[in-house]
């Protein structure tokens, strides 16, 4: 990989699976919510039923997508935060959002 000016703590935080409790948060800032679902690989059918099992509320649709992803990742690189951060930004979600949300788990 090359060097991008990452600091060990930087490549740690990239590298590590975003807990539950960021999944949450990060579910409260995005707004097309299946965007990042897609992003993220979750097929129209999985976003299809997180919609209809969850119509009441859009955080917690997201939070699904998000969780769904988690979980069908799990110990892969693709469950990884950095992924995670990628796809939020293709997705457009707010990227001081993102990095408030990510970082404050550190400090």
């Amino acid at each position: 990989m090359a060097d991008v000016g990452l600091t060990k703590r930087d490549m740690d935080l990239f590298n590590r699976a975003p807990t539950d409790q960021e999944l949450l948060k990060l579910s409260k800032c995005v707004a097309r919510w299946w965007e990042l679902a897609k992003e993220l690989g979750l097929s129209d059918a999985k976003i299809a039923q997180i919609k209809a099992d969850h119509n009441l509320s859009v955080v917690e649709q997201c939070y699904q997508a998000l969780k769904a992803w988690k979980n069908d990742q799990y110990g892969k690189d693709e469950g990884k935060l950095g992924r995670l951060v990628l796809a939020c930004k293709e997705a457009s979600v707010d990227q001081a959002e993102v990095e408030k949300i990510f970082n404050s788990t550190q400090d």
